[in-house]
């Protein structure tokens, strides 16, 4: 799952851990500021793995992040979320998003 949120980039999938425990996702970020910033909470648990596309990462149950994701929602204050995004290189990556993505609505053609 991608999230795209004014002030990050990420991805999230599932992870079992050696116990074979299913509740835990990585939350994944290419920017090594993304996941302190929209995710304080782990800030000091975030790895850097750099041989990844996405460099930095912590392991979170699901159950947790559903909350903290709640709270992104709550704290959205725009109208206008490109609008929102305040670093140039996301807003970018976001507006090529939001122009490809166009093209997935049926009555608009290539």
């Amino acid at each position: 799952m991608w999230i795209c949120h004014n002030k990050g980039l990420f991805s999230i999938v599932n992870y079992i851990d050696p116990s074979g425990d299913t509740g835990t996702v990585l939350l994944r970020a290419r920017s090594k500021k993304h996941i302190p910033e929209v995710f304080p909470k782990y800030a000091n648990d975030v790895e850097h793995t750099p041989k990844n596309d996405y460099a930095h990462r912590v392991r979170v149950h699901k159950s947790d992040l559903a909350f903290e994701m709640s709270r992104l929602l709550w704290d959205i204050d725009y109208s206008n979320f490109k609008a929102s995004v305040d670093d140039h290189d996301l807003g970018v990556v976001y507006s090529n998003f939001w122009n490809d993505a166009r093209w997935i609505v049926s009555d608009v053609g290539r």
